[in-house]
């Protein structure tokens, strides 16, 4: 298990605070996804070489409690990714490249912060979800082309 450590500083008009970002990475199986044969395995899941558990502990200010996620994490030729388990089976939220601009769907802006099931890893590996430069806000069919390897557009 290897255990990395951000810090993101942030402010507003009123005070400024650090939030503590713990992400510990474990090997994991895509034997539970294998079985479920989700619509994402269907296009992506023949390219995938390994796949981890990641556990993301967020520490926001001195005083408020810590929360943590779990991710179940890919990672095919083309880069790394996230799927994301629903009721109704799981999807690929987020994929970053090894090249070019990372891709995340699902996600929605709410006083003012994005929110959804993968910005918390996108703020794992160091991109901030709200930089146009640096994340495209797509649809599923784009990720899993380039999941793939495939070209789009």
């Amino acid at each position: 298990m290897t255990t990395t450590t951000i810090i993101e500083k942030s402010k507003n008009k009123v005070t400024s605070w650090v939030t503590t970002i713990t992400v510990s990475r474990e090997p994991a199986t895509l034997s539970e996804h294998r079985m479920e044969r989700a619509r994402w395995f269907d296009y992506v899941g023949d390219q995938v070489t390994s796949c981890t558990k990641v556990t993301v502990t967020f520490k926001s200010g001195e005083f408020s409690a810590p929360w943590t996620e779990t991710y179940f994490e890919i990672v095919t030729p083309a880069g790394k990714g996230v799927v994301i388990d629903f009721q109704s089976g799981s999807e690929l939220e987020a994929f970053i490249p090894n090249s070019g601009k990372a891709l995340i769907y699902g996600c929605w802006k709410k006083y003012g912060k994005y929110r959804g099931h993968a910005v918390g890893y996108m703020r794992a590996n160091g991109l901030k979800v709200e930089s146009r430069a640096k994340v495209d806000h797509t649809c599923p069919a784009h990720i899993y082309a380039i999941a793939a390897g495939k070209p789009w557009g």
